[in-house]
């Protein structure tokens, strides 16, 4: 008969999957090829010490886009913290790291749009102005 392991004594890793507030796509996590469980937030997958190959990426209606991977080497009784931030659209990467990601942001050219798009309106809105004089 075997006994429980001692929970001080378990290696684990714990993934936090953050994801833009606006989507609501889902999150694949990837641990040595096997998809796992997961949710936002913190997810813990109690592991074997050693060396574990970690992929994350975005999952929308079956479309996966975003993938970010990480080696990550696992001492017996540790439990190692890493960080998938999903990106706000599917041409953008995901970022994954052993520190709190941020999001890929919108692009330069989405960002540029939009300042062209209000520069427009509040040109059309002071012609409107001065004619209505």
């Amino acid at each position: 008969m075997s006994l429980p392991q001692d929970a001080a004594s378990m290696s684990a890793l714990a993934v936090t999957v953050t994801t833009p507030a606006i989507n609501r796509y889902k999150v694949n996590v990837i641990v040595d090829g096997v998809r796992m469980v997961n949710g936002r937030g913190r997810n813990v997958y109690p592991l074997a010490p050693g060396r574990h190959m970690l992929s994350c990426e975005g999952n929308n209606a079956g479309m996966t886009f975003g993938q970010a991977d990480l080696q990550v080497d696992i001492a017996p009784g540790q439990v190692v913290e890493t960080f998938y931030a999903a990106p706000y659209n599917s041409s953008q990467p995901g970022r994954l790291g052993f520190t709190p990601q941020q999001s890929a942001g919108p692009t330069g050219l989405g960002c540029g749009l939009a300042l062209l798009i209000l520069a427009a309106i509040v040109a059309v809105s002071f012609v409107i102005l001065v004619l209505a004089r």
